[in-house]
């Protein structure tokens, strides 16, 4: 069974960003939406933490949102929520200067550092968690993972060291003021051996001389590219720091080299890279904690949702980590169990929860199929075999290697294939029809050139390159076909390589404002142009653009003008809507990261 929870705009966006909301009791006795709380959230019965007349509720016991019409772009766009968790209400969001105290927040009881820490240690166990159900990186780590949220704990010293880096914000450094340069890495050093020699469990009761050998053993770890040092005291390891040998040096691996993996979710690759160098790329509890470090600055990791059949095992290891933070909460006895799911399954919830809608399984197709449903006229070889009338269209003479012509000096033929093999397409009147009749080579007309079924035009074109480009060729199509066309949308997407400052400049949006009126007054008023700059890596906006537009057509109803594509960008147009997936592309489909 599920229930609601009525909450406001500004605890939804709590919930969102922290993961984590503490509520007043009274808040369940809400059953309608009223005054400030016009967004529910769905759970199954009885998901929240109760406890001191408060509830506690975490992200993973939220099946839905439901909110106002008017709020869906917010959480779409600035919270980050996927499609497949909101449902739309027809309601509006109206503010209340009313007071109620019944349901004010607890400003008695102040939880922030405690929300602070379930936030980024969440992110941290959540990164863990979703590489192991991917399986992203080996049988045994995901071992690990699934027997550390299983056995949720940490020692004092993990603790403690997890909480101050938290309230430093960023991994602390400590600095030298000895008129030197040092790199970022350095002093995180600095301040972790620092950290070591005044915190560690025991250190202070050390002999001098013990104390001086575990000194000059972590200074082995002074040069992070120095891997022989390295390693020589990973086989040395002091007596006293061995129970936290793994915990040390995850910690170490990743403020160290937290610059050069920064480079979006396939972070862990340039761990696994450096743990390989020191000979440590199989130690999965070394392995675990450097990335439970790194993501913990990574906020992109906050919009990180697993599909339906693992959210169970999400909210398990979320009520795991509220039971360490909140020392009022007992311990519950939830085990965790991983799912096994078939693909086609897993695909299906993925799909759903990043694009909204009824649940269905996909059509999987190969990369070969993908390149076959978008196939057309002007496709491949195809290309080859198409003859055109240049007499009044002298701008489609470096298009087509067949071509012919009416002139004061009589008629001309060029031909590239054989002429059993072209077909002429042209107008029903064109002087030229009895002369291809006459030599027997085939004639169409011009509307031929685009099957009857296409609904949705989609070009991609470079600067300067109009008017020698196939969208040239569409434009003639479509204004001298003798039927119209059934073409309802069309996109043209301009391929740029500017920088980031340039793309957002007044001057490059006169320029696009100048091409979009240019194109619609070639191909009407249903053109719509973006932009896709090559500068930028991620292809997430673009993609959500592109399915924006053209989610209501069909993948077959599509005509993909061939001309500067790519597999890519081929898969940026199967990926409009969920017709088709190419049995390739989507690899860890048990979670999604809504970038």
């Amino acid at each position: 069974m599920e229930q609601k929870i009525y909450i406001s705009l500004k605890e939804a966006e709590s919930l969102v960003f922290n993961k984590i909301i503490v509520l007043p009791k009274t808040r369940l006795g809400i059953e309608r939406a009223q005054k400030d709380w016009s967004i529910a959230i769905y759970i199954k019965n009885e998901t929240f933490t109760e406890y001191a007349n408060l509830i506690v509720l975490v992200a993973g016991a939220v099946l839905k949102f439901e909110i106002p019409l008017k709020e869906e772009n917010l959480f779409l766009n600035h919270f980050r929520v996927p499609k497949g968790l909101l449902v739309l209400a027809d309601r509006k969001y109206r503010e209340s200067n009313d007071e109620d105290k019944t349901l004010d927040f607890p400003d008695e009881l102040d939880y922030t550092n405690e929300i602070r820490f379930f936030k980024f240690i969440r992110r941290g166990l959540m990164n863990c968690f979703a590489l192991a159900i991917n399986n992203s990186i080996s049988k045994e780590f995901s071992n690990e993972v699934y027997n550390n949220i299983n056995n949720l704990t940490f020692s004092e010293f993990n603790l403690n060291l997890i909480k101050e880096i938290l309230l430093n914000d960023f991994y602390p450094i400590k600095e030298r003021n000895d008129g030197n340069f040092y790199a970022e890495s350095v002093k995180r050093f600095n301040w972790f051996g620092a950290y070591i020699f005044n915190e560690f469990p025991e250190i202070k009761k050390l002999n001098e001389n013990d104390l001086n050998e575990a000194r000059q053993w972590f200074l082995n770890f002074k040069d992070k590219e120095n891997s022989k040092s390295i390693q020589n005291a990973i086989s040395n390891v002091p007596d006293i720091f061995f129970e936290e040998f793994e915990f040390i040096l995850g910690y170490y691996i990743a403020a160290s080299f937290y610059e050069e993996s920064n480079i979006g979710e396939d972070f862990y690759n340039v761990i696994l890279a450096q743990l390989k160098k020191i000979k440590l790329e199989k130690n999965s509890k070394v392995i675990y904690w450097s990335i439970f470090f790194q993501a913990l600055f990574k906020d992109d990791l906050d919009f990180l949702y697993v599909i339906a059949s693992y959210q169970k095992q999400q909210l398990i290891l979320e009520n795991k980590l509220l039971q360490l933070l909140f020392s009022e909460i007992e311990p519950s006895n939830a085990t965790f169990e991983i799912v096994e799911l078939q693909k086609r399954q897993g695909v299906a919830e993925y799909l759903q929860l990043q694009d909204g809608g009824e649940l269905i399984e996909p059509t999987f197709i190969t990369e070969e199929d993908e390149i076959e449903l978008l196939k057309n006229n002007f496709s491949n070889q195809n290309m080859l075999n198409i003859g055109v009338d240049t007499g009044a269209h002298s701008s489609l003479n470096f298009l087509f290697r067949n071509k012919c012509a009416t002139n004061n000096m009589g008629f001309s033929l060029n031909l590239k294939s054989k002429p059993s093999k072209v077909t002429f397409y042209i107008n029903d009147k064109s002087e030229v029809k009895d002369w291809l009749k006459e030599l027997k080579i085939k004639t169409k007309p011009i509307s031929k050139l685009i099957d009857n079924n296409k609904k949705a035009l989609v070009g991609f074109l470079l600067p300067e390159s109009y008017d020698r480009s196939l969208l040239k060729v569409y434009e003639w199509i479509l204004q001298n076909a003798d039927k119209s066309k059934s073409i309802k949308t069309i996109v043209i997407v301009l391929l740029v390589d500017e920088e980031v400052e340039y793309i957002q400049s007044p001057e490059f949006q006169n320029k696009k404002n100048e091409m979009e009126k240019f194109l619609k007054s070639k191909f009407g008023e249903n053109t719509s142009v973006l932009v896709k700059n090559e500068r930028i890596k991620s292809d997430g906006e673009i993609k959500r653009n592109l399915k924006h537009l053209l989610e209501q057509y069909s993948i077959k109803d599509i005509e993909l003008v061939n001309e500067n594509i790519d597999d890519k960008i081929r898969n940026w147009i199967i990926s409009v809507n969920n017709e088709f997936v190419v049995d390739s592309d989507i690899k860890n489909y048990y979670t999604f990261l809504n970038k």
